[in-house]
């Protein structure tokens, strides 16, 4: 019950032309920006001996597929900072739940191009290691030849798929805690009902 004297606002509508926009902008350079990083998983990604992890059993190899995994995380993980600094770049207009959707929506879509732009980079030049080992190590020329189906296990590859969730993720909950923040240090003071004297 409100006291006498105190109206509370009232809510205006929320109006999701602005907010349907910008959410399409950020899921737009999320998208940008995940071709970002799928061009940069493979430079920080550990580099494997495909011969050694297929035909050897190297523990060291199938620690460096666990890595490639990690470091999609941590990139996407940065790039969801990143992607929240330019969203308040945008202004009040970004505070809104369009901003939300689009770092959640946008992060999942960058998480997945980074995947993709990053195993069509490299993931070639895995395979045609592993082949050239094959080959010089004096296996049968038909293990040569069907090396990517006998080894899918050592293409450069998300295993994990929880490794794309960290980029939405981190992204929405940082947005979130900062707006709630920034709310409390810019809230009006209160008016105090007395009473009558």
């Amino acid at each position: 019950m409100t006291a006498p004297g105190l109206d509370r606002p009232a809510r205006r509508a929320l109006d999701w032309r602005p907010e349907s926009v910008v959410a399409l902008a950020v899921a737009a350079y999320s998208v940008v920006i995940g071709a970002v990083v799928g061009l940069l998983w493979p430079v920080f990604a550990p580099q494997i001996n495909g011969f050694r992890a297929t035909f050897l059993g190297s523990e060291d190899a199938y620690k460096a597929l666990l890595g490639d995994d990690l470091w999609l995380a941590f990139l996407g993980a940065l790039a969801g900072l990143v992607c929240v600094l330019l969203t308040f770049a945008m202004g009040r207009i970004a505070s809104g739940p369009g901003a939300v959707v689009g770092l959640a929506a946008g992060g999942a879509l960058g998480s997945l191009v980074a995947e993709h732009v990053g195993h069509q980079r490299h993931n070639p030049a895995v395979i045609e290691a592993l082949r050239h080992a094959v080959v010089s190590n004096g296996l049968h020329p038909l293990t040569a030849h069907n090396v990517a189906t006998l080894s899918p296990y050592v293409e450069f590859t998300v295993r994990a798929n929880a490794a794309l969730l960290a980029w939405p993720v981190v992204a929405v909950v940082v947005l979130l805690i900062v707006t709630a923040l920034r709310r409390e240090t810019t809230a009006p003071p209160v008016a105090i009902y007395a009473g009558r004297p």
